[in-house]
Formats: C-alpha cells, sequence, structure tokens
C-alpha cells in the first residue's frame, strides 16, 4: 500500500508538471530551457513510479519503501531549482511527504524526515539568493511535523481498533465453532471442549464446576496438563463471588473459593464466569500469568461459552434424566417388587441369553404353604424376601437370580459347568444356616451345545420335582446326561 501510493505520487508529480508547462503556461509564458528540465524531470517521475511499481516490496519491511521518498525529495528539490515551482507548490508536496511518513512509517521517520525536507525547502532560496524566506522554514516544518504526528496518531488508533476488532471476532468464532462440539449427551464431553475453548480464549489454566443437589463437580486444566483432573466437592465458595457476568476477581475473592490447583499456579489475574440458563448451574474460572486486565473480548467470549455450556448441560442433565428413567421404568417391568429379585419377564431373558456350559437351577421353598398357613402371610413374605436377598449374596457378578412365582426360583450359574453340583450344594448349605423359617429343594441342568433353553429348563424342573419326591430339602440331577456333564 505504501509503496503504490508512491506509484501515485510520482505519476501525479509528473502529469501535473506537464500539464502546467505545456497547457497552463504554453508558449513564451515559460522559458523553453525550464519546460526542457521540467521535461525531463516529468519523465524522471515517470521512470520512478514504474520502477516502484515493478519491485518486490512484499519481500522487505516497509521502512524499505524511504528509499523512494528520498528520491522523492531530491526530485522536488531539481524541480524548486528550476524556479518552476512556486512557494505554495512546494510546501504543499513538504506536508504530503510527511502526511505519507505518518500514515505509512513509524513514528520516529517523521524526524528522520525533518533534515532532508528542510535541504529540499531551503536549497533552491538559497541559490536564488531569497535567504530572508528561509525564516519561514521553523514554521513550516512544525507545521509538518505536528500534521505528520496527528496522521500517524490516528493510523495508530484505526490500528489498535481494526486489531481488537479482529481479537473480537476471533475469539467469538473459536467459541461459536465449538457449539456443534459442545452438542454432546455426556456433561464430562461438555466440560473437555469447555476446557480447550477457555485456552484457546487465551488464558492458560481453566476450572469448570458444576452444581447439583449431590453436590460440586470440579473440572481443571492447567497449562503443563499434569494437573488435568476432577473430583467432588460437597460445597464451592465461589458461588459466593460470583456476579452476573463475567468478572475478574480481586485477591481477596480469589483467596476465597480455595482452588488448590489454582494456588500452585503463578497466576496474575482470574476471571470468573457464571454458568447458568433459568438458574445457577455452574461457573467457569480461567486464570493466566499475565499482568494485565482481561480485555472486553475475553470477558464476551467467556459469557458466550458459559452460556453455550449452560444450555448444553441442560440439554445433556435432561437427557440423562429421561435414560434414567427409561433405565428404572426397565427395571423395574423385569423386578420383583417383594424380593428385588428379576421376574418371569426376566428369566425368559435369562433363558434365551444362557450358553453353552451354563447351570440353570430351579429352586422352590418347602412347605412354604405351612408357613403361610401358621404364621401368616407377612411372615411367608419375609421368607421370600430373605431368600431373595441370600440369592444376591451368594451369586457370583456373572451369575443372575430372578423369581418365577410364588415360592419358586431360577439362578443361572454361569460357565459353572462340572463345578455345578458342588455350587448347588453350597447354596444349599448356607440357606440351612442362616436359619430359615423352611428349606428348599432344588434341581439344577447345565446347557449343552445343540439343546435349547426349554429343554434345558424341562431337564431341570425334572431334577426339582425328584428332589421333593426323595423328601425335599436336597438337591437332584434328573438325567444320566446332566450328571455326566456336571461330574
Amino acid at each position: 500500500m505504501a509503496a503504490r501510493t508512491l506509484v501515485w505520487m510520482f505519476l501525479v508529480g509528473g502529469a501535473t508538471a506537464l500539464l502546467d508547462a505545456y497547457v497552463l503556461r504554453a508558449g513564451p509564458a515559460l522559458e523553453d530551457q525550464v519546460r526542457l528540465y521540467v521535461t525531463v524531470l516529468s519523465l524522471a517521475d515517470f521512470a520512478v513510479a514504474a520502477i516502484i511499481r515493478f519491485m518486490p516490496w512484499d519481500r522487505w519491511d516497509r521502512s524499505a519503501t524511504l528509499v523512494p521518498m528520498a528520491v522523492a525529495v531530491v526530485l522536488h528539490t531539481a524541480f524548486a531549482l528550476t524556479g518552476f515551482m512556486s512557494e505554495p507548490v512546494s510546501v504543499a508536496f513538504i506536508v504530503l511527504g510527511f502526511i505519507w511518513v505518518g500514515y505509512f512509517q513509524a513514528r520516529r521517520f517523521i524526524f528522520v524526515l525533518v533534515i532532508p525536507a528542510a535541504l529540499s525547502y531551503a536549497t533552491p532560496l538559497w541559490v536564488a539568493d531569497r535567504t530572508e524566506e528561509i525564516g519561514d522554514l521553523g514554521v513550516i516544518l512544525s507545521v509538518c511535523v505536528g500534521v505528520g504526528f496527528v496522521v500517524n496518531l490516528l493510523v495508530e488508533r484505526q490500528k489498535r481498533a481494526r486489531e481488537q476488532a479482529e481479537h473480537r471476532v476471533h475469539l467469538l468464532q473459536v467459541v461459536a465453532d465449538s457449539g456443534r462440539r459442545l452438542s454432546q449427551l455426556d456433561p464430562r464431553e461438555i466440560f473437555d471442549v469447555g476446557l480447550e475453548v477457555v485456552h484457546h480464549i487465551g488464558f492458560g489454566a481453566a476450572l469448570i464446576e458444576t452444581y447439583d443437589e449431590h453436590g460440586v463437580d470440579r473440572y481443571v486444566s492447567t497449562p503443563s496438563g499434569d494437573a488435568d483432573r476432577s473430583w467432588r466437592v460437597e460445597s464451592s465458595r465461589l458461588r459466593k463471588v460470583l456476579n452476573a457476568t463475567p468478572s475478574v476477581l480481586s485477591e481477596g475473592e480469589a483467596s476465597q473459593i480455595e482452588l488448590p490447583m489454582f494456588d500452585a499456579l503463578p497466576l496474575q489475574r482470574i476471571v470468573a464466569a457464571p454458568v447458568r440458563t433459568s438458574e445457577l448451574l455452574g461457573a467457569i474460572v480461567a486464570g493466566d500469568d499475565r499482568d494485565q486486565v482481561p480485555d472486553t473480548a475475553e470477558l464476551e467470549a467467556l459469557e458466550l461459552l458459559a452460556n453455550q455450556i449452560g444450555q448444553a448441560l441442560t440439554i445433556a442433565r435432561a437427557f440423562q434424566s429421561e435414560q434414567d428413567q427409561r433405565r428404572r421404568h426397565a427395571e423395574d417391568a423385569t423386578r420383583d417388587e417383594l424380593t428385588g429379585l428379576g421376574n418371569r419377564r426376566a428369566v425368559q431373558a435369562l433363558l434365551h441369553q444362557i450358553a453353552p456350559a451354563d447351570a440353570v437351577v430351579l429352586l422352590d421353598l418347602d412347605h412354604f404353604k405351612q408357613v403361610n398357613d401358621q404364621h401368616g402371610h407377612a411372615k411367608g413374605d419375609a421368607t421370600l424376601r430373605e431368600l431373595g436377598a441370600y440369592l444376591r449374596e451368594f451369586s457370583r457378578p456373572q451369575d443372575h437370580a430372578a423369581r418365577l412365582g410364588g415360592e419358586e426360583f431360577l439362578v443361572v450359574l454361569t460357565q459353572a459347568g462340572a463345578e455345578t453340583a458342588a455350587a448347588v450344594e453350597r447354596l444349599l448349605a448356607g440357606w440351612r444356616k442362616r436359619p430359615p423359617a423352611t428349606t428348599m429343594s432344588a434341581g439344577f441342568a447345565v446347557h449343552l451345545e445343540g439343546h435349547s433353553p426349554a429343554e434345558t429348563m424341562a431337564r431341570a424342573d425334572s431334577a426339582l420335582y425328584e428332589a421333593k419326591r426323595a423328601g425335599r430339602d436336597r438337591a437332584m440331577i434328573a438325567t444320566a446326561v446332566d450328571r455326566q456333564h456336571t461330574g
């Protein structure tokens, strides 16, 4: 831009001189020799403009354009020495030079231009023996320096405003671009993205904490990454110092929030922003070691990020609540209300999932009707609940227990295989030791390759029948095939 402006200055200067020499002052109004000098100097203007136009200025520092400006000063002096250029035009050229330097160059070059400009103005006057007019030079240069300074200040102010605007747009764009990534249904993923965006905004350390009825969850990320972690606390003092919008915490406020991860860092400023929708959901805390107040763009970006996290967190919590409710409904649909075990619907699902070497064990409380008749249904229900609790205690994590109905129960011992008989005997022995209101009988079968779940269930049912017929309070295998696979 600086070079292109110089090109136009040389072209306009040369063209104006030729127009003046051959049109405005045509004929005897101008000496032929002066007209020749003006023509040569105008052509020199055009030549310099052409050279400037094709020079690779983008490879050099902007101060390199001061070289053609020096050439312009020399040509100005040459024009003035011909007597062709009037003093107002000469002064206008000098002012234009200071405007150009003030606009395109660093402020110090305004002073560098003072001496060449003084020589360019004074030399023709001295040659023409008009030294009395040189006294005006101080006023002219003062005005030129003042104009250059004003232009430079305006350009710097415009540059800073442009940089601030670009910085603001960049930060807001960073936060806006994170909107899609924040559209997660997992709160932890939301916080991971939020911490990353806080770093992109320009803060070295970041913390997000969220509030619910159970306490406060905190997620921290530091410059080294070594301290990245999350944890839960019962309460947070940060809530007491939060404002409606992002704000810089004072030293006293920062010391109140009790953040050990931040205390270990050399932070010079800490900013807190509330995360809210219709209610306060949490807060973002950002800090770094820069000893300066965050600019408006950074605070706006934090506020926008906090709003996005608040909306994403609200949606994620609603989704999680709905999932929990569906899970509870699904569990209720397959859970026996009295014992807490699976119900008959759960039994059907378990049987469809059994694999070869899984053992199906059917249990039946002995003389359960007598318990109800002699001690009442409350005692009978208590016995059923006790058996449900016992089966949960006895089962391994991979095993499953359910109530078929009445006093009948089913247990699936995953991959019990040859250990099934010993496991069932331990099951009955443990029940006897409680001691229970009544004993129970068991029949079991190991699921075999090529057999259907219904066939395995039928063999276990036959074994249970044999156990009851043999006197109850025992475990039985109904067929020789099962004896072979259970040792």
